[in-house]
């Protein structure tokens, strides 16, 4: 069955489009909130070769049970000059546990983990590299490769 349907002589108006619109762009805006973590951490240069790359973890260790230890993982492709420092911030999905103990949650929102920083590897623009003994670079599964130009301007940093 065919209706007519009758179209509002206002909606063509061009005050009417632009709110429309403007309703429209607010809308795509407006992006649902995403619960994560972020990780923040200074890294000093106390070398005197120019820093180019940092591989590093954060571990959480729990409290009221200490083999539980979770450790995320992250790489960044940053310039640090000698004697300066960065802040380095990264946002992950990943918590400090995937698994926690009771006895930890009976203990309320206090210090339920131990967090420690770990630097496992520091490359240099000159090539060069410090590594930490027990680590491998096999852990990364990363192929490490000299930062493009943009990637010097802006610290980037990635899960793995």
């Amino acid at each position: 069955m065919l209706r007519r349907v009758i179209r509002d002589p206002h909606a063509d108006t061009l005050d009417a489009r632009g709110a429309e619109l403007e309703r429209i762009v607010q809308e795509s805006r407006a992006a649902p909130p995403v619960d994560g973590f972020a990780y923040l951490v200074k890294f000093q240069n106390a070398g005197a070769k120019l820093v180019q790359a940092v591989f590093w973890e954060y571990q959480f260790t729990e409290s009221a049970n200490p083999q539980n230890v979770t450790h995320r993982r992250f790489r960044c492709n940053v310039k640090i000059k000698p004697e300066q420092g960065k802040d380095l911030q990264i946002f992950s999905l990943g918590g400090p546990s995937d698994v926690i103990s009771v006895k930890s949650l009976a203990k309320g929102s206090g210090n339920q983990f131990q967090e420690t920083v770990i630097i496992d590897r520091v490359e240099y623009a000159d090539g060069s590299f410090w590594q930490r003994k027990d680590w491998t670079f096999d852990v990364a599964k990363l192929t490490s490769k000299a930062t493009s130009g943009r990637e010097a301007r802006m610290p980037m940093c990635r899960g793995f």
